[in-house]
């Protein structure tokens, strides 16, 4: 697979969680894939990376993502900046998060992980 494929299923990744539309997403999943976030700790699976997602959503339901500056970083890995805006309903506390994600596709161009944050993937 070339990198702007890759690139353009990254976009893809990103823009479909500003639907939150979780069916449409999670085509995009690996049934192995697994998900790491100091913010959220370390989900493995497709099914609970749905249940994670869905229960994200519930807890800020207007959270958005501005990204920008994608890139490959190994031949299957493509990192991108991110803002990240939205109210956590249980608090009506404003978050504001802007870091780096990372994404790593298997073979058939499917997400095998999914890495959030500077501490994590720099590490």
């Amino acid at each position: 697979m070339n990198s702007k494929h890759l690139i353009s299923l990254a976009e893809q990744y990103a823009s479909l969680s500003n639907t939150h539309n979780l069916d449409d997403s999670m085509f995009l999943f690996s049934e192995g894939a697994h998900y790491l976030s100091p913010f959220i700790g370390e989900t493995k699976g497709k099914a609970a990376i749905q249940n994670m997602m869905q229960n994200f959503f519930l807890s800020i339901p207007d959270v958005h993502w501005k990204t920008n500056s994608y890139h490959l970083t190994q031949p299957h890995t493509v990192r991108f900046n991110f803002e990240m805006n939205g109210t956590d309903k249980a608090t009506g506390e404003f978050i504001a998060r802007s870091d780096i994600e990372e994404i790593e596709f298997d073979a058939q161009g499917l997400i095998n992980s999914v890495k959030v944050g500077s501490s994590i993937i720099l590490n």
